[in-house]
């Protein structure tokens, strides 16, 4: 967890910016709330951060990974949970 954004590939790292510019092309509403599902290291709501949204919500099965994400402060919260 601690060097998973590092190791990612380098064409990945353009993803959660895409993902995060798919959205506001259909969600212009900055204060809407949003729940990021695999939330991992939280690279979607830094994107989305960057894109002025401020009430993100993030949750992964990796309690590492939330551990990483909880540092960069762009979540209202994240939580630790199974999707299945």
């Amino acid at each position: 967890a601690a060097v998973y954004d590092t190791d990612l590939d380098q064409p990945y790292h353009c993803s959660p910016v895409h993902s995060a510019n798919a959205l506001w092309k259909v969600l212009p509403d900055k204060d809407a709330i949003i729940l990021d599902a695999g939330a991992g290291t939280v690279m979607v709501g830094e994107a989305l951060a960057e894109l002025g949204y401020n009430n993100i919500i993030g949750v992964d099965f990796s309690e590492q990974m939330l551990e990483v994400g909880r540092k960069k402060q762009v979540y209202t919260a994240l939580y630790q949970g199974n999707l299945e």
